[in-house]
């Protein structure tokens, strides 16, 4: 039996980082147990075989903070590239900026708004779903920006990422997409950082786990 000082179920993200600051900083040895058969839990990344590509198993990951500490500590165990998130939709056989913005709604709408006129339009359109208290995701959706655009650009794929109706899903989920009334396309604008590892997130994991105090278990 191996002797241990912490115990950490789970080698993701957070796991990880902690098994190394325990190692690190406390000089404690740890263990971490996991029950995939790899390490880096939903950020894992491999090489596909037939096309030599690194990717992202579990969907893509794109790190952003605005935080310098955090920013600087993954810069130990990585490089990280000048990736800048940005999303486009498809509906009805056009192609719109997500998140919602400015372009999106004249787009969408045929309309030539300024950001002004834009908000007001908005607000009539989601006036009659504006409540005190919202009891799920879609219902603060529908407040927010509306039948039409909730159903072109959010109904469905929230269905699919979820594998939930958007009924059944809490309203505070909603929180995490933006609604901008100008023309900016980055994803995560309030991040001063973004970036992904130029070798893949597992990578990443190997190093953080690199440590004689570190032991990881065999799944």
């Amino acid at each position: 039996m191996i002797k241990t000082d912490y115990l950490i179920v789970g080698s993701g993200l957070y796991g990880s980082v902690l098994a190394e600051r325990i190692a690190n900083v406390l000089k404690k040895k740890v263990t971490i147990i996991e029950k995939r058969n790899h390490i880096g839990g939903n950020c894992y990344s491999e090489t596909d075989k037939k096309t030599g590509i690194e990717y992202h198993k579990y969907g893509t990951h794109i790190f952003h903070t605005s935080n310098e500490i955090v920013w600087s500590y993954l810069l130990n165990f990585c490089e990280l590239n000048s990736y800048k998130h940005q999303v486009l939709s498809k509906y009805k056989n056009k192609i719109y900026q997500l998140p919602i913005n400015l372009e999106t709604i004249n787009y969408f709408f045929n309309k030539n708004f300024n950001p002004k006129e834009a908000h007001t339009f908005l607000e009539k359109k989601t006036k009659k779903f504006k409540k005190k208290k919202y009891n799920n995701f879609e219902e603060k959706a529908l407040s927010q920006i509306g039948k039409e655009l909730y159903e072109a650009f959010i109904k469905d794929y929230t269905k699919k990422q979820w594998n939930k109706d958007p009924k059944k899903l809490p309203s505070t989920i909603f929180n995490r997409l933006p609604i901008r009334f100008n023309y900016n396309e980055n994803y995560f604008n309030n991040c001063k950082y973004q970036g992904i590892p130029e070798k893949g997130y597992t990578e990443v994991f190997k190093k953080l786990s690199y440590d004689e105090e570190i032991n990881l278990s065999d799944p």
